[in-house]
């Protein structure tokens, strides 16, 4: 079964992604939301959409949504992974460590030719 074609909101919120993943820099959700033309409030719902999209169509590649951080922390909000098999809390150390790894990952892989399936 495939999924539905996504909102153009979701396919704008993943190219300013990319972009920025090919610009070896994170990008804040409200820099999403500008550039996607959305509100800020719909920047989170498609970050879930693109990262469920992602890991089902390409369960290789490394987690691009990482990229995308709150203004004034620059870190990924709490909600991040929500619908994973853990909560992401950055004041682990351990958790801190895996998530630079995971922003490295994303810009060490060439975005260009990955679709949103």
């Amino acid at each position: 079964m495939s999924m539905a074609r996504a909102p153009d909101s979701t396919y704008a919120v993943f190219n300013e992604l990319k972009r920025a993943a090919g610009g070896t820099r994170l990008v804040t959700y409200s820099d999403l939301a500008r550039d996607a033309k959305i509100h800020l409030m719909n920047v989170a719902p498609r970050l879930d959409e693109i990262h469920a999209r992602l890991r089902e169509k390409h369960p290789g590649l490394p987690w691009l949504v990482v990229i995308a951080v709150r203004k004034d922390t620059r870190l990924p909000g709490e909600g991040l992974f929500k619908n994973e098999a853990f909560a992401l809390d950055l004041g682990e150390p351990s958790q801190k460590v895996w998530w630079r790894a995971m922003v490295a990952a994303v810009f060490a892989t060439d975005w260009s030719g990955v679709e949103l399936p």
